[in-house]
């Protein structure tokens, strides 16, 4: 496809060898499309299934080129975790 095409000059996750997958609206579930963000990640547990990747990065859009994961990741894998979270801190009023 033409995403798979155009990715490697993106480099947009920081991850090197890696490729970012953008995921559209599937509607399996259904006549609607995706509910909000868990939805969105229930209806597309095909695409885990099929493909069986070793390492999944789950992210809103607006993450994907603000955010290097590789730290992350290699943190992920040492530790040995079924998952891991990121998050950064924000004041009440802006949460």
């Amino acid at each position: 496809s033409l995403d798979r095409h155009v990715s490697p000059p993106w480099r947009l996750s920081g991850l090197t060898n890696s490729y970012v997958a953008s995921v559209p609206a599937q509607q399996r579930l259904g006549k609607r499309c995706f509910a909000g963000s868990a939805d969105a990640i229930l209806q597309s547990l095909n695409l885990l299934r099929d493909e069986k990747p070793d390492i999944v990065v789950v992210v809103g859009a607006d993450h994907v080129y603000r955010m290097d994961f590789s730290q992350m990741i290699a943190a992920h894998i040492e530790s040995g975790a079924g998952v891991t979270l990121a998050a950064t801190r924000q004041p009440t009023a802006l949460a």
